[in-house]
């Protein structure tokens, strides 16, 4: 509940809302993430705790003049990026908005956050929310399967970026963390508006348990960001060594690398897409090669059993010369999904599957295969570039990669008794989707088991790093990767 007041003294505009609870602990964490914002020097309206209609309210001063902003728009403004670590700092989950209106262009050319709600205790709906002294965010928050809407803004900053952020967090002391909880007047209590268990302790004692997490997470900062050495740049020459791409492709690639993230800003990732179609195939015939290669993902990112998904693995198998032992992986798939019927309805099924294969790779086999080749060799260099240590961009390099596995198909695979630390391994069919994030796989499994694999980076075809898609699921940071008889590690069995 909230709305735009005049202050009739002083005839100055307040936007003003009352959080609720019994307690007013979620009104008194927005007014301290205010001060907190300020003191790491993030543009913020001047904000405070009031008695007004009975009840506590937080009042923010009304800034005239405001502009929205897209998400390219923050992406590319100093005062937002330069103070993400902040974000992360308070767990401000819901910095840009669900529908990016928490953060706006105000005179000066500022851009202010507006709605700190969502900060420290308290999700922006108003549940409570675990706030240890890990700084998780730093992560989560940069990645598009977990926070949709920061990582488009966020999603793009490297080391580099996150050191000159750090900058207005780590100079906060101790005694001004001390002055700003208690001038927010957070109770030497517990809460019910925040029962204790989410702050993982046993304290009695809101106000001193909460100094305490914020410092930690201050420190933590320290640690993962500021004494993290940034890692050597990629030259072009190191690329060209361990990659068949065109020199022209590379460039594009080292240069656009920071955008080219799973959520990322898709006219970028379209435009370099297709430029490397055309620098590896001529520009027809590239332009060909991206727009079928593109479909298919698409079709993908939706349903992997279409007769597209079914010509995606034959083609990313074939462009490594595996193509018959993906048909044959392709016809034992088929068989599988027409377990409970007669030998006569698996059979049939198994050949109409067949002959649909066979009529779409008739008219369209060429250009996909192409295609995957084309997006092969790019994967294969801007991986390299994003997570391959600088000093190991020999020819073999290897990534790690993690996969989810719903209940059935670990059945299917005969991996019902795998423990967590067990070796499986994997045999068909021949192409699967990993992420090389573990939270996303954890996403995958539905209640199976979690797998981690070491994976040739070459083996890798297409991702939602690179490989413009459109339609469903297009953040979750999957990559998709030939991979018959590969050894998993199992990270996490129900």
């Amino acid at each position: 509940e909230g709305g735009l007041y005049k202050d009739k003294k002083m005839q100055t505009l307040h936007y003003v809302k009352w959080p609720g609870g019994a307690a007013d602990i979620r009104a008194r964490t927005e007014v301290l993430a205010a001060r907190l914002y300020q003191l790491a020097g993030a543009p913020t309206p001047m904000v405070s705790l009031i008695d007004f209609g009975g009840k506590k309210a937080v009042k923010s001063d009304w800034i005239d003049g405001v502009e929205p902003m897209t998400t390219a728009k923050m992406r590319n403004h100093s005062d937002v990026t330069d103070h993400f670590v902040a974000d992360a700092w308070l767990a401000n989950w819901d910095v840009v908005g669900t529908s990016s209106d928490n953060i706006v262009k105000g005179p000066g050319n500022k851009a202010y956050r507006i709605d700190l709600g969502g900060s420290l205790l308290f999700r922006a709906q108003g549940k409570p929310k675990a706030f240890t002294g890990d700084v998780a965010e730093l992560e989560s928050m940069r990645n598009a399967s977990q926070a949709p809407q920061a990582s488009q803004v966020f999603g793009q900053m490297k080391l580099k970026d996150l050191k000159k952020s750090a900058k207005g967090v780590t100079g906060i002391t101790d005694h001004q963390i001390n002055q700003a909880v208690d001038a927010a007047g957070i109770p030497h209590t517990t809460s019910s508006d925040y029962p204790m268990k989410h702050g993982g302790t046993q304290s009695k004692d809101l106000n001193e348990w909460l100094k305490a997490v914020l410092k930690s997470r201050r420190d933590d900062i320290v640690k993962k960001v500021v004494k993290k050495k940034l890692p050597k740049e990629v030259s072009l020459a190191a690329l060209k060594k361990a990659s068949e791409l065109d020199e022209k492709s590379l460039q594009l690639l080292l240069d656009k690398s920071g955008s080219l993230v799973a959520g990322g800003d898709s006219t970028t990732k379209r435009s370099v897409h297709d430029q490397i179609c055309k620098n590896e195939l001529g520009a027809q015939e590239g332009q060909e090669a991206a727009q079928t290669v593109r479909s298919h993902y698409s079709t993908w990112k939706g349903h992997t059993t279409t007769d597209q998904g079914n010509a995606l693995r034959w083609a990313s198998a074939e462009a490594f010369g595996k193509g018959k032992e993906a048909r044959a992986a392709l016809r034992a798939f088929w068989r599988y999904q027409a377990k409970g019927k007669t030998a006569s309805q698996r059979k049939a099924h198994v050949a109409q599957r067949a002959q649909a294969l066979d009529a779409h790779l008739a008219s369209n086999g060429k250009a996909l295969v192409e295609g995957v080749k084309a997006n092969n060799a790019a994967h294969n260099a801007l991986l390299r570039i994003q997570l391959v240590p600088k000093n190991k961009l020999k020819p073999g390099a290897k990534i790690v990669l993690y996969r989810g596995w719903k209940p059935d198909q670990v059945q299917a695979f005969g991996w019902s008794g795998a423990k967590p630390g067990d070796k499986i391994t994997m045999s068909r069919p021949i192409v699967f989707s990993f992420s090389p994030n573990h939270s996303t796989a954890n996403g995958f499994g539905h209640g199976g088991l979690v797998t981690k694999a070491e994976v040739p980076v070459r083996r890798v075809v297409l991702s939602d790093r690179l490989t413009y898609s459109k339609g469903s699921y297009v953040s979750e940071d999957e990559a998709l990767w030939v991979a018959p008889g590969t050894k998993l590690e199992v990270m996490h069995a129900p």
